[in-house]
């Protein structure tokens, strides 16, 4: 078993060594400094390797028990930046930041025209109902992770406009694929296409400038994106959509996971507030953190209240269908018909509940409720984005559309 040392690891941490070369090729250490036969063992991994995981971008083989190797395709691949994810492992590496069970850089090198990258490996297999279901433990150990991302880190400078130096860990491609689960733990692999973004400035162009179009992973609490939600659209819905058996314990008891995540979010967002640039803003949605996690407990017989599941449900299929759209999903289907008729249901639905909380003095929902509308006011603009790509014949579209009408998350939960 291969042992490193990982001691010193805080915020001012400047890491192992910076990339040099030697004999020919560039080197990265992340968290450990090759010596030359670790590069030659990691060069003949690739030739005697028995399983090897084909993703976009690269080749992925075993190293031993547990390191991998990952080679960059070059030429061939979906991304043309092949030290993307190294410089994402060194940063995370660098300033402290690692997640529970998941993929930690070890180096990386270059080796003539091709680029690798040694990691560690993630124990697990990647979501199936039936071979490796999603469990509430490991959904709580996923969801722990999720708001280590949301929740961030101090980068000195890492603002473009001056701001604060919190940046969070925004995963945008939370597929299936990078996810290994165990009976009682998750893991996340291939850090790809997440991205290191300043809190501050993403208050200011989303918030503030509102300098954003419909977007999918939109938080529940704020125009402000979340690893969350793309974990939701991207694996989640899929996942229970195709599950055989009944959902809905499971639903009740990720809500209920949502509900602790929330608030580990309202202490995060009431804390920053003293660290931000827009106090003001950082403690309303820490207001807004609070009210979704009050309401996502579960009651004396053990579930959410069934207008909660139902709206949370909404808000997850929607976000699902605006990514099949999208340009970002290659296999997606989509009705426009269903996507329209979906967007006008849940707004009157909320309508409908927003009316009843404020009837009723009830607090919590009238904000909860006022949140799912301002979401669906964004959202609800795909429609004519859709319409508008279906008139100019988009190639990217009309290959995904379809008159069949999709089983949608609230109508099994």
């Amino acid at each position: 078993m291969i042992t490193f040392n990982l001691q010193k690891l805080s915020p001012a941490f400047a890491g192992i060594k910076p990339p040099y070369s030697r004999n020919g090729r560039n080197i990265t250490p992340i968290a450990m400094n090759p010596k030359e036969k670790d590069i030659e063992k990691a060069l003949e991994a690739e030739k005697t390797a028995k399983n090897v995981m084909e993703g976009y971008n690269g080749y992925a083989f075993f190293l031993g028990e547990d390191l991998v190797v990952k080679k960059y395709k070059g030429k061939e691949a979906f991304s043309d930046d092949p030290s993307r994810e190294i410089r994402t492992l060194d940063t995370l590496f660098d300033n402290g930041l690692m997640f529970n069970n998941s993929q930690l850089g070890m180096y990386a090198f270059t080796d003539g025209d091709s680029t690798y990258l040694v990691s560690t490996k993630v124990d697990g297999k990647e979501p199936d109902s039936i071979k490796s279901p999603f469990t509430k433990e490991n959904l709580v150990s996923l969801v722990g992770i999720i708001a280590q991302m949301d929740m961030g880190m101090l980068i000195e400078g890492s603002s473009n406009n001056g701001y604060s130096d919190r940046i969070r860990f925004m995963n945008y491609d939370f597929n299936g694929g990078n996810i290994k689960l165990t009976e009682d733990k998750a893991g996340l692999f291939d850090f790809e296409y997440s991205v290191l973004e300043n809190i501050d400035d993403m208050i200011e162009k989303t918030i503030i400038k509102k300098d954003t179009g419909a977007n999918c992973h939109q938080s529940d609490t704020s125009a402000l994106p979340s690893s969350l939600r793309s974990f939701e659209f991207y694996t989640f819905c899929p996942y229970l959509n195709g599950a055989n058996e009944d959902v809905s314990e499971l639903f009740n008891d990720y809500l209920q996971i949502k509900g602790l995540y929330h608030g580990k979010m309202y202490d995060f967002f009431r804390n920053f507030a003293h660290e931000s640039d827009f106090s003001e803003i950082a403690k309303e949605i820490s207001t807004h953190e609070l009210v979704h996690s009050n309401l996502l407990k579960k009651n004396r017989n053990g579930k959410v209240p069934k207008d909660i599941v139902l709206s949370e449900a909404r808000k997850i299929q929607m976000s699902h269908f605006m990514h099949e759209q999208s340009q970002f999903s290659d296999t997606g289907r989509i009705n426009p018909k269903q996507l329209e008729e979906y967007t006008k249901e849940c707004i009157e639905f909320f309508k409908s509940r927003l009316f009843v909380a404020v009837q009723t003095g009830d607090i919590n929902r009238e904000v909860y409720y006022r949140d799912c509308l301002e979401l669906f006011s964004s959202w609800k603009r795909v429609n004519g984005t859709l319409k508008e790509k279906i008139e100019r014949k988009d190639p990217e579209i009309m290959k995904k559309l379809t008159d069949e009408y999709a089983k949608t998350l609230d109508t099994i939960v």
